[in-house]
């Protein structure tokens, strides 16, 4: 388990605010959201909490420091403020000592190696210099912990839950006369998420939650993310974790009165595999497009692209074809939130069956305005336009190589082993060349459909 450490900076005691910032839509994990300063745990942080004789989690206490020297700028010494690597970060053992101490945070299992964060809150001067680091931080303030949490709620603001918890932690301190004095840690710790468990749920705005479910999915992804719209009888999206896995959602459900309906992106057994089993416990509705319902052989009502109006929710459904024929997208209008599917993924790569409609279908949700993305595997992404384009370019840059290596007519295991040289063996495992192969099948298609190549009697690719 990666080990990472975050930083609560609070000013003004008896009228606390707290340092918060987004990261930039370029990040590679959490892109778009508010967070506080933080990353993982380095060696040079073991090392020098040991040379200084920190003790309990003093790594993590150097780390927190460090990461707030180099993501804000923020250093008790007093010197200019700095970006990282323009001037060195050193750590001082007395206000890393000083650190409280108020919880570990779990990431939810949406990734296949989770995260275990460490959070410390420090109380610094109302002068401390700051400075935005542009890689990382894309805006940086002082906030009012339940003016954040308004804007959240409002859909401005994009927060995870343990973040959430720190700004709800600090409100109720206020509320009750605890300020930023003695009781402040039993506050925060009052929450059971903050003791070193793995969550299984993940609420990212009042209207909407996400249930990773471990699900028969292919690698590197182990979960699927399933996802509940409304606060009462939800609209639920993709339930297809297994038996074992349903859980969490059937207690949420449960507690909510129900599901009013059950939404499929497409058929694949990782999406779709629990629901006949909660359509039958709670008499809800499946919907799918069309194309998928062909392939379910259950029963349920087709959508077409256009708005879908739910008691629970209101949405629109886009047909976005190419990883599957009756691939949706929805758009979720409450929280501005788009439920991609298998459109993208936050792990990597998915595979693609038909790469024409994938990319027209990439370039349609590019102009959907949406305020992040959750794809069913890996972590929420803001920056949603920023990231579809990535993934159009990155599938274009790999026609590119396909078109570069077809110089000597190469038949298609050589092309796989050229054009996936150095990918994840469980990319290219399995009969077919794995994913792998199955993509690249997908691009020489188009471009043989496009005149661009052609396959010889001989089972050679050549250029046209």
């Amino acid at each position: 388990m990666l080990e990472t450490a975050s930083i609560l900076l609070v000013r003004r005691p008896h009228a606390p605010e707290i340092l918060w910032m987004q990261r930039t839509e370029t990040a590679r994990f959490l892109s778009g959201f508010h967070v506080f300063p933080g990353g993982h745990v380095e060696a040079q942080d073991r090392a020098q909490a040991l040379e200084l004789g920190l003790g309990s989690h003093g790594a993590a206490r150097i780390a927190a420091l460090r990461e707030a020297f180099e993501e804000v700028g923020a250093d008790w010494r007093g010197s200019t403020p700095a970006h990282a690597g323009q001037i060195p970060f050193e750590a001082d053992p007395g206000i890393a000592a000083a650190l409280r101490d108020v919880g570990v945070w779990q990431t939810p299992p949406f990734t296949p190696r989770p995260y275990r964060t460490r959070f410390f809150l420090a109380v610094v001067p109302e002068g401390l210099a700051l400075s935005i680091n542009p890689r990382e931080v894309a805006e940086l303030a002082w906030v009012r912990p339940q003016a954040a949490l308004d804007a959240w709620a409002r859909g401005e603001a994009l927060l995870v839950p343990p973040t959430r918890w720190a700004l709800e932690s600090l409100a109720r301190a206020e509320a009750q006369g605890v300020g930023l004095g003695d009781g402040l840690e039993a506050i925060f710790l009052a929450d059971p998420r903050a003791h070193d468990v793995q969550p299984q749920r993940a609420r990212l705005h009042p209207t909407l939650e996400i249930f990773p479910q471990r699900s028969p999915t292919w690698a590197p992804a182990t979960h699927t993310n399933c996802v509940t719209l409304g606060a009462y009888r939800p609209v639920v999206v993709d339930p297809g974790g297994e038996a074992e896995a349903l859980g969490p959602l059937l207690e949420a459900l449960d507690a909510q009165g129900g599901a009013e309906a059950i939404v499929l992106t497409h058929h694949h057994p990782d999406h779709a595999l629990s629901a006949p089993a909660l359509a039958a416990r709670y008499g809800a509705p499946i919907y799918a497009h069309p194309l998928t319902i062909a392939r379910l052989g259950e029963p349920a009502r087709p959508i077409e692209a256009g708005p879908l109006r739910f008691e629970a929710a209101r949405l629109t459904a886009y047909h976005t074809p190419g990883h599957a024929e009756g691939h949706l997208c929805l758009l979720h209008h409450d929280s501005g939130f788009l439920i991609a599917g298998d459109l993208i993924s936050g792990l990597g790569s998915i595979f693609v069956d038909e790469m024409a409609d994938y990319l027209d279908s990439l370039n349609r949700m590019i102009d959907v305005e949406a305020r992040a993305l959750i794809p069913s595997h890996g972590a929420p992404i803001g920056g949603v336009a920023y990231h579809l384009q990535r993934q159009r370019d990155h599938r274009l840059k790999r026609e590119g190589l396909i078109l570069d290596a077809l110089g000597d007519a190469p038949d298609f295991e050589a092309l796989l082993g050229r054009v996936y040289k150095g990918v994840a063996a469980a990319f290219t495992a399995g009969p077919g060349g794995g994913l792998a192969g199955r993509t690249l099948a997908a691009h020489l298609r188009k471009l043989g459909d496009e005149g661009r190549l052609s396959l010889g009697e001989d089972k050679r690719y050549r250029l046209i």
